[in-house]
């Protein structure tokens, strides 16, 4: 809004009798004073030490309200003003009375005061030349819990028709403004006097079109209401004129919110991050390793609930149950107004840390028992939603627990499961809740008033970075493939003669798919590498081949350790079966492999070999290929000719992925990651591999993975390979004879891409899974404050940026709940989704402060945002 033009004061208001006929001040009656102004300086008088109470009168004018104070010796009256011929009149007026007074000319935005000086401030049509800065002066002169008394005409109430008729009538005009607070608008009337055929020199005044907008700014600038009335009183041109008059106190919530700030500790939180690993987790080392597997709706989820349940209970809140999760209120002053929630998980990835999710569980429960046992009641109910089926690591789809609290859920989601285990609907039932209970939304957004989550950064950046706090505002999409190689083939039951089996192991460092940046620097995928030794081996299977050698190879299933949709694949093992009647070549074949892996170590600790710039890789891999006399009892082969092209064509993928990806890697803006997450063979032989790509570019995300189903499209064709690949890839080095590439700033690429492989078309089918989606962005204004907010109470060093990884917020948001997120640094090199997950307890402290001030500031002024 534009500054409203400051009133200039002519002759025509040369004396107090023409200023109180031309502004219809309603102050001049002994009833208005004796109804709003005495009650509260008698109020104060009772509680001030000396029973003395400073009142300050805010662009006072004359002095009008002052006429039925000034006998009053208890009191000490400042009053200003912006005009001196006012401010001259009032010291005229009251020199010698028995109150002392002080008035000088001052401007509402540069007070020369003590701050917190009055006890009371008062306030009579003022706010009609500049609300925003006439409660500014108030919230500046006041003491903490200090009254104030401001009235107010609401434009378009049936009273005040009279008088907005007969100014337009003489010339003045009606114009719509608004003003601003912290990001929210407050729609005014304003009616300027530029025209007015008796009153150009008042300028412009501004007025509230409704009480409902009053009352949102005047708790907007830090007051609650104590008390509301009306005020009717007769002026030359309307004879029933109607006031609103409120008597408001400066909110102490600045005190209660330090108070609980102070109170929290973050060795609380680990202690209570601690009892939840126990369920589903085995502690070894809080900053070493935690182990903890708690999958969705599993036995160790359920009892996770158990507990919760009753710490939330403990803490003072009403609990529900819920099929995908908890639901426990802190009841506010009034609880119909729309809540505060905090939400997060306490689901796990298998193998996973104690702090993915729950650490935004167990801080939101320490600030509600703080808030309980402290007695601090706020205006807004406080929601804690305690969810499951965040991880994708059960059903292949993410944000299972979330979507059907803010959406529900669809049949498809309902229906998806993992390779061997229940689905979504069965797991449900299982448990004894029933299904039907998720398809509609538990909440409409009206019934959330903002929605915060505190979690983990899941990467290094924040560290990286020096930074104690991020704010989210935005958050990656991802979009989840599931692709399945091959039609239905049967086993090969009998042994081969002369059949060789080497076991070979990659070990890495799993982490979470979306937080976790590309490039060997940050990741340790295994499973390129994997792939990697898959085109070795085919490679030199075919040249065996081609020399008439009697000789053939069967690669059994990759088994990776706690595979997970959303889980970079850390460890994995499979067997290669080599067989036939040329000892010499099956020789050559183990060797291949062997020397193969050897280099590999050797490449990943010998850095020059791997970049061709300064900076190291930080991250680890090692292999090893041992001859085994027997496979593992459940391992299963097929022939040759049936696995060997569907394991070529998934080796190809993961590679493609992978390097794709990469290659994204210094663009700025594109955020992209991906990964090849998953990998199972069937009973019938096809091998399904789940694919997990993101990006906050919809546009780069949306490239990427059509080139990555075109190129799988060529790769399926078999004699096409060594052009198709050579054409995608034609920026990396070749790599036919060598593992490792010096000029490749992308570490190792599959030799597999390098060769022709003369083998049959693969069929397969590609589908999108459920929780693909677009990227979200979080509400702006509560982005905003939640900087702000940090920055007020000092809680540490932050910085606004978006979240590679998903989360629980981002349906939260798609249903038109304003929400936003809080992050903390990951230790440890930003590990995720591994037992090497780790936060200091000073970390923890300071977001669930963070978490605290913004939950408090929401719950506790409804306007804020």
């Amino acid at each position: 809004m534009a500054e409203p033009t400051e009133p200039k004061f002519g002759k025509a208001f040369g004396n107090k009798e023409a200023y109180d006929s031309n502004i219809n001040t309603p102050s001049g009656s002994s009833y208005y004073y004796e109804k709003f102004h005495a009650p509260v300086i008698e109020a104060a008088k009772k509680i001030s030490p000396d029973g003395k109470v400073t009142l300050l009168g805010i662009a006072c004018g004359p002095g009008n309200e002052f006429e039925f104070m000034q006998g009053d010796p208890s009191l000490r009256i400042i009053g200003f003003d912006i005009a001196p011929e006012l401010i001259k009149q009032a010291r005229d007026r009251f020199g010698g009375t028995a109150a002392e007074f002080g008035f000088f000319v001052g401007d509402t935005r540069q007070l020369p005061l003590r701050e917190g000086i009055a006890d009371v401030a008062v306030a009579v049509n003022a706010i009609i030349y500049n609300p925003g800065e006439v409660f500014d002066a108030a919230q500046y002169g006041l003491k903490p819990g200090g009254r104030f008394v401001v009235n107010a005409r609401i434009f378009g109430n049936e009273h005040n028709k009279p008088f907005f008729n007969t100014q337009t009538g003489r010339g003045a005009t009606l114009e719509d403004a608004e003003i601003d607070v912290n990001g929210e608008k407050f729609p005014l009337k304003v009616v300027n006097y530029a025209n007015h055929e008796s009153l150009p020199q008042l300028g412009k005044q501004v007025y509230f079109t409704s009480e409902a907008g009053l009352e949102r700014f005047i708790a907007a600038k830090g007051f609650t209401v104590d008390k509301h009335d009306k005020f009717h009183y007769s002026s030359p041109d309307n004879t029933n004129n109607e006031v609103e008059v409120y008597t408001l106190q400066k909110s102490e919530l600045n005190k209660s919110i330090e108070g609980i700030l102070e109170m929290i500790r973050g060795e609380v939180i680990e202690q209570g991050l601690l009892d939840l690993a126990q369920i589903g987790g085995e502690v070894e080392k809080v900053d070493k390793k935690v182990a903890v597997t708690r999958l969705a709706l599993s036995e160790e989820d359920i009892g996770a609930r158990v507990l919760l349940k009753a710490q939330m209970e403990d803490a003072g809140m009403q609990v529900e149950d819920h099929p995908m999760g908890l639901i426990g209120v802190y009841p506010g002053e009034n609880p119909d107004l729309p809540a505060v929630m905090l939400m997060s998980h306490f689901d796990s990835v298998p193998n996973g840390g104690m702090y993915d999710g729950t650490v935004g569980i167990v801080s939101s429960i320490e600030i509600v028992r703080l808030l309980h046992e402290n007695g601090v009641r706020l205006p807004r109910s406080i929601m804690v939603l305690a969810l499951t089926g965040e991880e994708s690591a059960r059903f292949n789809v993410a944000l299972t627990g979330s979507k059907a609290v803010f959406q529900g859920l669809t049949d498809k989601e309902l229906d998806a499961g993992r390779f061997g285990d229940l689905s979504l609907r069965e797991a449900l039932n299982a448990n004894g809740f029933n299904a039907d209970d998720v398809r509609n939304p538990r909440f409409k957004p009206e019934e959330v008033y903002g929605l915060i989550e505190l979690h983990v950064s899941q990467s290094d950046f924040l560290e990286q970075r020096g930074k104690d706090l991020a704010v989210i505002e935005a958050i990656a999409a991802p979009d989840r493939r599931e692709i399945t190689i091959g039609d239905p083939i049967e086993p090969d039951i009998q042994e081969p003669p002369n059949a060789r089996y080497i076991r070979v192991s990659a070990a890495g460092e799993s982490g979470h798919t979306g937080a976790t940046p590309m490039g060997m620097r940050n990741r340790a995928d295994v499973l390129p590498h994997v792939a990697t030794i898959i085109g070795v081996v085919s490679r030199e299977l075919r040249k065996l081949r081609e020399d008439g050698r009697d000789i053939d190879v069967s690669v059994g299933r990759i088994a990776i350790s706690d595979q997970s949709l959303n889980k970079i694949p850390g460890k994995a093992e499979f067997t290669v079966r080599v067989e036939g009647k040329d000892v010499e070549a099956a020789e050559n074949i183990v060797s291949v492999i062997r020397s193969y892996t050897n280099g590999l170590n050797v490449a990943f600790n010998k850095e020059d070999l791997m970049y061709d710039y300064s900076d190291p890789p930080r991250r680890t891999l090692s292999f090893n290929a041992t001859e085994q006399e027997e496979p593992d009892r459940d391992e299963i082969f097929y022939s040759s000719k049936d696995i060997m092209p569907r394991q070529a064509l998934a080796a190809g993928i993961v590679s493609f992925v992978r390097d794709i990806a990469n290659s994204y890697q210094y663009q700025e803006g594109t955020n992209i990651v991906g990964t090849v997450s998953t990998y199972h063979i069937n009973e019938k032989g096809q091998i399904i591999l789940g694919i997990d790509i993101r990006s906050t570019n919809l546009e780069v995300r949306n490239a990427v993975t059509s080139k990555m189903e075109e190129v799988i499209k060529k790769l399926s064709k078999g004699p096409n390979t060594t052009l198709i690949l050579q054409k995608e890839f034609d920026e990396l080095p070749n790599l036919a004879d060598r593992a490792i590439s010096s000029s490749s700033r992308f570490g190792p690429v599959p030799a597999f891409v390098r060769i022709s492989s003369e083998g049959p078309v693969v069929n397969y089918e590609s589908r999108r899974l459920p929780g693909s989606g677009e990227p979200t962005l979080m509400d702006r204004r509560l982005v905003d404050l939640t900087k702000k907010v940090i920055e007020q109470y000092k809680l540490g060093s932050c910085e606004v940026t978006f979240s590679p990884a998903g989360h629980d917020t981002q349906n939260a948001a798609r249903a038109g709940i304003p929400t936003v997120m809080i992050f903390i640094p990951s230790r440890n090199g930003g590990a995720s989704h591994n037992p090497r997950e780790y936060s200091t307890p000073e970390d923890l402290g300071r977001g669930t402060r963070a978490l605290a001030a913004l939950a408090m500031t929401l719950a506790s002024d409804p306007s804020v945002i």
